[in-house]
């Protein structure tokens, strides 16, 4: 009977160490699973702040991408009106460097032309002016309605 209680003993011993190693790698099994679900919490905060600054950068790249369209459209509208402008210019340059194109009838307009100003008549008419109604040239003072 000892030597059977002393084996069990033995095998209580045995079983017991055995439990406490395995109670032991619980507790730092347990440790682990908590540190790495704070991190896993900790890295879910961190992914949630960058989809928003994402989602804010891929609006300001929207709103970018806009302004360089418009900015785009108002560039090719001042370009054709400076094409347009350019060649105005060509031409009214192309026009002040040709000669005149002169013919007779422009030879006998310029012969009637002087180079003293129209003659003023020297007579000027009186206009009447009714002195009542501050009118002139409907009526006299005398005739006045």
């Amino acid at each position: 009977l000892s030597e059977e209680n002393e084996s069990m003993k033995h095998s209580f011993a045995e079983k017991n160490s055995a439990f406490e190693e395995l109670s032991a790698e619980v507790s730092t099994l347990r440790e682990i699973s908590e540190t790495a679900f704070t991190e896993l919490k900790k890295n879910e905060q961190q992914f949630t702040t960058s989809v928003k600054k994402l989602k804010t950068t891929e609006n300001q790249l929207d709103e970018a991408l806009s302004k360089v369209k418009e900015l785009q459209t108002k560039i090719n509208d001042l370009e054709e009106e400076l094409v347009r402008e350019r060649s105005r210019a060509n031409e009214l340059e192309a026009a002040l460097n040709s000669p005149p194109v002169m013919s007779f009838e422009n030879l006998d307009n310029l012969s009637n032309i002087s180079s003293s100003p129209p003659p003023v008549p020297s007579y000027v008419p009186d206009r009447i002016f009714c002195d009542n109604c501050d009118v002139f040239d409907e009526h006299d003072t005398d005739n006045c309605p």
